[in-house]
């Protein structure tokens, strides 16, 4: 009746607005989208936590290749009298060139390799001075500053985790191994976690900010045996060689097959534990894939309320359910950012500082197996 007594009425019709709505209304073409969604973020956290678990595999593979280093060179030791003040010396420098290998490996993983407080960040070990596990506080003011994560952030959880070596760093390993530590450009400096106000060097342009290898010979600061992750390979040499030396003046008298096994479990714990946890470290998850699950779940939690409200009566169920729902996809999608990088200055990160300890403690701690050779010798009369 309305209808023909104002014929120009153009608001639609119930049945209209079902029509309309028709997609908002029934929850199948949605439900398909948020499948996906779902299965990108399923799929997105096998893989990070496959990579999360690869690392933590890789750095107690690293640390036990490097312990039978420690106890196979002890055992190997001749037990001339007229040699055992070289034997520990041997031991003493074995130990803590294996500590400061360990170290230099997990401060290339995690990142401060090339901060020019890196040798800062390496300190003498202590039995009872466990690191801390909290080493991420920081200011909150200092939150709101660009960069935040990089730049302050990661400084602090470098100062604070500093790793411990058996002995400390000695004066010529810090001129050997640190030796142009913290290259400067023209504008800033573009180590990582730092200033990249500038990429321009003197010797030309870099895509990462870094100088490159050539760069760096040419500047005459940094030596070219000893840049980044080669830092680990020189102490990795400086092992073998003394290794070496140990074998031909009798202060290691086991046969030379034997003595190769030294070599072996070396180069083992080197390719690995450590290459194998880098490979992790420098080849970032796949950025097409991960933006890709970045940009279904932003557009999932900006849409699902709109879903929300076409199915429920009220406000109060719909943004109840609309947060509830946002708030699982994107924690899932967090915790699986987090998972990717396991060596970084997250709280969630593998506790590197910590790990170096322990390391510490095992190759140290194996020393107490002489007293019991040495009453067995004497048991046994064994000269």
């Amino acid at each position: 009746m309305e209808t023909c007594l104002n014929p120009g009425n153009d608001s639609p019709s119930p049945s209209s607005r079902e029509e309309d709505s028709l997609f908002f209304l029934h929850p199948y073409p949605f439900q398909l989208f948020a499948a996906v969604v779902a299965f990108g973020l399923t799929f997105r956290a096998n893989l990070a936590y496959a990579r999360y678990w690869e690392g933590r595999g890789s750095l107690a593979s690293m640390g036990s290749k490097f312990t039978d280093v420690a106890i196979q060179t002890r055992m190997f030791s001749t037990n001339d009298p007229a040699k055992q003040t070289q034997v520990k010396a041997l031991d003493e420098d074995i130990t803590h060139l294996l500590s400061l290998m360990h170290a230099l490996c997990l401060q290339t993983l995690r990142g401060d390799a090339l901060y020019s407080a890196a040798p800062e960040n390496i300190v003498r070990h202590e039995d009872n001075a466990l690191p801390s596990l909290d080493c991420t506080n920081g200011d909150f003011w200092q939150s709101f500053r660009p960069n935040y994560e990089l730049e302050f952030l990661s400084r602090k959880f470098y100062s604070r985790a500093k790793l411990p070596v058996v002995g400390g760093l000695r004066e010529n390993e810090i001129e050997e191994l640190f030796k142009g530590q913290g290259l400067p450009y023209e504008g800033g400096w573009t180590v990582r976690g730092e200033r990249r106000q500038s990429m321009q060097h003197k010797g030309g342009w870099t895509v990462s900010g870094r100088p490159t290898l050539q760069q760096r010979q040419n500047s005459g600061q940094v030596n070219a045996a000893v840049v980044d992750q080669e830092r680990v390979v020189k102490v990795m040499e400086t092992i073998g060689r003394l290794i070496t030396l140990s074998v031909r003046s009798k202060i290691l008298d086991a046969p030379a097959p034997i003595i190769s096994r030294v070599f072996q479990v070396l180069s083992e714990g080197h390719e690995r534990g450590f290459m194998f946890a880098r490979k992790i470290s420098s080849t970032p998850f796949p950025f097409p894939f991960a933006q890709s699950i970045e940009l279904f779940v932003t557009f999932f939690s900006l849409s699902v309320g709109v879903i929300f409200a076409s199915w429920l009566d009220g406000i109060v169920p719909v943004i109840f359910f609309s947060f509830v729902t946002s708030w699982c996809y994107l924690t899932l999608n967090e915790v699986c950012r987090m998972l990717e990088e396991p060596f970084g200055g997250d709280a969630n990160d593998l506790p590197l500082a910590v790990l170096q300890h322990e390391f510490n403690m095992r190759i140290v701690r194996s020393r107490f197996a002489d007293s019991t050779v040495d009453q067995w010798e004497k048991k046994t009369a064994i000269e």
